[in-house]
């Protein structure tokens, strides 16, 4: 790994509202980059 990667924390927001990729496949894929999850509601709602 070059840089930064694989050193500096990573973080992802799962987008409940997504309408292209689910909750599901995007924690799927947060998990396969090994990002931190964390539930939350925390996120600003418009």
């Amino acid at each position: 790994m070059t840089g930064g990667l694989g050193t500096i924390p990573s973080w992802v927001v799962i987008g409940a509202g997504d309408k292209a990729i689910p909750p599901a496949g995007q924690r799927f894929m947060a998990r396969r980059a090994n990002v931190r999850l964390r539930a939350s509601r925390s996120a600003a709602r418009e």
